[in-house]
């Protein structure tokens, strides 16, 4: 399968990082658990002070590669060796590096994913026709009005849950190990439906997981001895 994943808020705390920076630079204490929208307006940060923050990030070398990575995805690695991985994000430039070489750095670093298809769109509505484009079959995102966009365009999109996105409906999940886990359950149901459509025995088919010994029971597994 072609699976599609963010970075910011999905992989990696850069809301964090921003609570940092409107500290250091602007002498804010923003609380992001209280972020009920994706403006960070709405948590106190004043257009003019958000502009400034902006700045400083723009103006931080290799500031992408600084970011801390979220918890909730150490099955990435395994699930490149059964899907095609693509790495979608909107993101500035910064000094340093380029923003594609600072993410393919920063997947290697933390998910030691050795060479990451990364895909830098100049805003977050480019992601959709990037997506559609490459065929993908199911992404993960953080942005309420990505994931609704990619869904109005055919794409399974799930969204990743924040305290920023909970108006947008199911499918929803907490991490990306679980989103690659449901991927792969809704893989499986279809599959089990379009055989039953069909007339085939499904009982004679290989399930796609994983036995408890970790071996192989399916073709399409997402970790080869995983679990």
């Amino acid at each position: 399968m072609k699976l599609g994943i963010d970075c910011d808020g999905v992989l990696c705390n850069f809301s964090k990082r921003y609570a940092e920076y409107a500290k250091k630079f602007c002498g804010l204490d923003v609380d992001i658990s209280q972020q009920r929208e994706w403006s960070f307006e709405s948590i106190g940060v004043p257009p003019e002070m958000d502009d400034r923050i902006w700045e400083e990030i723009k103006n931080t070398e290799n500031f992408w590669r600084r970011l801390e990575p979220l918890s909730g995805a150490w099955t990435l690695f395994w699930s490149q060796r059964n899907h095609e991985l693509f790495f979608i994000t909107s993101r500035v430039p910064t000094k340093g590096m380029s923003v594609v070489a600072q993410t393919a750095g920063w997947l290697q670093y933390y998910h030691n994913i050795e060479f990451p298809t990364v895909l830098v769109a100049d805003q977050p509505s480019k992601k959709i026709p990037l997506a559609l484009n490459l065929g993908i079959d199911a992404f993960v995102d953080d942005k309420p009005s990505t994931v609704k966009s990619m869904r109005n365009a055919g794409i399974l999109a799930y969204i990743l849950d924040q305290p920023y996105n909970q108006d947008v409906e199911d499918p929803r999940v907490k991490s990306v190990d679980e989103f690659l886990s449901q991927v792969l359950s809704d893989a499986n149901s279809r599959r089990s439906l379009d055989d039953v459509k069909l007339g085939v025995d499904v009982s004679t088919q290989l399930p796609l997981q994983l036995d408890r010994s970790g071996a192989h029971t399916g073709i399409n597994s997402l970790a080869d001895g995983h679990f």
